[in-house]
Formats: C-alpha cells, sequence, structure tokens
C-alpha cells in the first residue's frame, strides 16, 4: 500500500472512530441519565470489571498475594519505620 493511500485512510478512519466514540458515550450518558441510572457507579463498575480478571490472574499466584501481603502491612501500619 502506498503510503498517501495509508495516510488518507488512517486519517479518515481516525476521524470516524473518534467522533463515532464521542457522540455514543454522549447518547449513552444521556440515556443513563433519563433511566435514573448513576453515571459514576455505572462508570466506577465498568472500571472493576475491566480490571478484576488481572486482579483474579494476579491473585492466584501464591508469590504475588505473598507481596501483596507485604506491601499491604506496610501501608497499614500505623507506626513508620526509620530508613
Amino acid at each position: 500500500m502506498h503510503y498517501k493511500t495509508f495516510l488518507t485512510f488512517n486519517l479518515i478512519g481516525g476521524f470516524l472512530w473518534s467522533s463515532a466514540f464521542v457522540y455514543l458515550g454522549f447518547y449513552a450518558g444521556e440515556f443513563l441519565t433519563k433511566a435514573g441510572v448513576n453515571i459514576e457507579v455505572a462508570a466506577i463498575l465498568i472500571i472493576f470489571l475491566s480490571v478484576s480478571p488481572m486482579a483474579i490472574h494476579a491473585l492466584k499466584q501464591p508469590n504475588t498475594r505473598a507481596l501483596l501481603r507485604k506491601q499491604l502491612s506496610v501501608l497499614l501500619s500505623k507506626t513508620k519505620r526509620k530508613k
């Protein structure tokens, strides 16, 4: 494919893609607001669902759980540690 053809399709595709998602977000937000759904709760739910497979995969490994336990104990300790 020639670069000029690629650049033309790339620019048109990028414009259409971004425009479609801007309008989709606008109308989806309007629909959810009219339906009485709290948009913040919906956004947090979407973020949680997209991050949960990564967290589940990481927590299946024993060494990752041990490192997480150690980091949480440091974060939640009430006394400050000296360096």
